[in-house]
C-alpha cells in the first residue's frame, strides 16, 4: 500500500468553502444543514478508489456508510438537502443510504419505507467524516478522518486551554467555567 497519511484533506459546507481550522485535522462548521469533505488525489497509479463514510465516532459509518465516492482522482463530497453531493452532483437521496449499512444484513431493510429526509445537526455535535484510500487490487486504508464540529453563529468554542470564557450578551455579563480534558471542545451559548 502506497503511502496515504499525508493525503491532504479538508472539512467543507455546501458552498465549498473550507471551514476554519482548529488542528489535529478538525474543523469548525457553522452549516448546520451540509457536511462534507475535499481531498487531493495522491499521486500514485496503484491507487483505484476513494471511499467515503460518516459516524458519530472514529469508525463508525452510522450516519453514512461507506459509499464509493471516486476512482483514483481528487474530489470533494458533500451532504445537504436529502443528498449525497460527489463534485456537486446529486448522486443519492441520504435516506436510501440505509440500505447500504452494514446493520441491513442484521435485519430486513426491504420493509422499509424510503423517506427523503434533509440533513440538519444539532450545534455541539461532532461528526467523523472518513476517507479510505483502495488499491487497485481493493486492499483498503484509511487516508484521513476529518472532525466537523457544528456550531450557530452566536456560539463561542472554548477548548481545554481555557478554564474560563467570559461572554457578553447585552448588558449582562456572564462567567462560563469549564472543566474540559485535554483535546476536547466545548460550545457555549449566548442567549
Amino acid at each position: 500500500m502506497p503511502e496515504v497519511s499525508g493525503m491532504h484533506c479538508y472539512a467543507v459546507s455546501r458552498s465549498g468553502e473550507v471551514q476554519p481550522f482548529l488542528g489535529n485535522e478538525t474543523f469548525l462548521s457553522n452549516d448546520l444543514d451540509s457536511v462534507g469533505v475535499t481531498w487531493d488525489r495522491i499521486d500514485n497509479d496503484i491507487i483505484g478508489d476513494y471511499y467515503f463514510q460518516i459516524g458519530t465516532k472514529e469508525g463508525l459509518s452510522d450516519v453514512i456508510p461507506n459509499t464509493l465516492a471516486v476512482f483514483n482522482d481528487s474530489g470533494t463530497i458533500w451532504i445537504g438537502d436529502p443528498y449525497m453531493y460527489i463534485s456537486s452532483i446529486p448522486n443519492y437521496n441520504i435516506s436510501d443510504l440505509k440500505f447500504l449499512n452494514d446493520e441491513c444484513a442484521e435485519r430486513i431493510c426491504n420493509d422499509v419505507v424510503k423517506t427523503e429526509n434533509d440533513f440538519h445537526m444539532e450545534p455541539g455535535r461532532t461528526l467523523f467524516s472518513q476517507i479510505a484510500v483502495c488499491t487497485v487490487g481493493h486492499h483498503c486504508e484509511v487516508a484521513k478522518v476529518i472532525k466537523t464540529i457544528f456550531f450557530r453563529q452566536n456560539d463561542v468554542i472554548a477548548d481545554s486551554t481555557i478554564t474560563s470564557v467570559r461572554l457578553e450578551n447585552g448588558n449582562n455579563n456572564v462567567v462560563v467555567n469549564l472543566n474540559l480534558d485535554s483535546g476536547k471542545y466545548k460550545i457555549v451559548t449566548i442567549m
